[in-house]
């Protein structure tokens, strides 16, 4: 198994920057499925084990998830389940109202940095998922040591992009960033007093993680809006 399965978006513009030539990585935290119920129009074979918590490996399924086969994309477009990211982004371009958290986030940048649309934000900015494989909720769980492999990717991630700023969504990949056997996978990885900032060394390069409420998170996203301005500006 490969410790990332999901590939990164990375928009057109990243090399050149976010604002003021810093680099962004957007750290998400995971892409889930709820196709297990006719509810949705239609239920997925391989559900079970593609989202399996057990088993922590959607990767089977990188060619023949039967929900792309069922749209038509793997035939008229070859995508690929590790494409996932990608996809999103791109999807919410056409339909933002379907995508709250892409949505918060980028009217958060567009109304704060002054962007015009969408597509100039992340054009900017290079976007991956914390979790390895596809969740059966929306809700992220608490991470153990079986989740060791979103932080060998995330440092996968690091090395091929070299951000210069993460911002990291949500709480939970906090926490794992917070345990012994995380940190002593780099050379460090430590909270400042603000709660908002991270400081992060590994091989040879420091890397400064800007850590915000996750923009699905309606009531704490929007009401620390300022705050989260404040802390990007110093940064940026």
């Amino acid at each position: 198994m490969a410790n990332r399965f999901f590939n990164p978006r990375v928009g057109t513009q990243y090399q050149k920057g976010f604002i003021n030539g810093k680099k962004v990585l957007i750290l998400g935290a995971s892409h889930y499925c709820l196709l297990n119920s006719s509810e949705k129009g239609f239920v997925c074979p391989v559900w079970k084990e593609c989202t399996s918590r057990e088993i922590r490996d959607s990767s089977k399924f990188n060619t023949c998830c039967p929900a792309y086969e069922a749209n038509g994309w793997i035939k008229e477009y070859g995508v690929k389940l590790e494409d996932r990211a990608q996809i999103e982004v791109d999807n919410f371009f056409d339909a933002p109202s379907s995508y709250k958290t892409y949505s918060n986030f980028t009217n958060f940048i567009i109304d704060y940095f002054g962007f015009t649309n969408a597509e100039e934000v992340w054009d900017r900015l290079a976007f991956v998922n914390y979790v390895q494989y596809v969740l059966p909720t929306t809700a992220t769980p608490s991470f153990d040591e079986g989740d060791i492999r979103n932080f060998e990717a995330f440092l996968q991630t690091l090395q091929e992009l070299h951000p210069d700023i993460i911002i990291v969504w949500g709480t939970k990949t906090r926490d794992h960033f917070k345990k012994p056997y995380i940190q002593n996978m780099v050379d460090k990885l430590t909270m400042q007093e603000n709660d908002y900032f991270w400081d992060l060394d590994y091989k040879g390069k420091s890397y400064i993680i800007v850590n915000c409420w996750h923009p699905s998170d309606y009531f704490r996203w929007h009401g620390s809006l300022d705050n989260f301005y404040k802390a990007l500006k110093e940064v940026l």
